[in-house]
């Protein structure tokens, strides 16, 4: 997994190198483990070639932000449209 960023209101998690049958097992994990509500998001190059990211659901934010913050280093908490003073 590269990593994620914040866009459109939401969180994505940048899963280009896995298969669309292996983000939907994520998702899945995601759902059941931790409650968090997720979807694919394709994204395609200037080639054509599809990519499958993962995009939280706008319900899902405070849960995630919840279960991630506190794995972050300061200098990474604009990935979820956070600054060290919202933390």
């Amino acid at each position: 997994m590269a990593d994620g960023y914040f866009s459109e209101g939401t969180v994505y998690l940048s899963t280009d190198n896995f298969t669309k049958e292996e983000v939907e097992k994520l998702i899945q994990v995601l759902k059941n483990k931790f409650n968090l509500f997720a979807r694919i998001r394709i994204r395609r190059n200037k080639q054509g070639q599809s990519y499958y990211r993962i995009g939280f659901s706008s319900k899902s934010l405070n849960r995630l932000i919840e279960l991630v913050v506190p794995y972050f280093i300061p200098e990474m908490l604009y990935k979820l449209n956070l600054s060290e003073e919202k933390v």
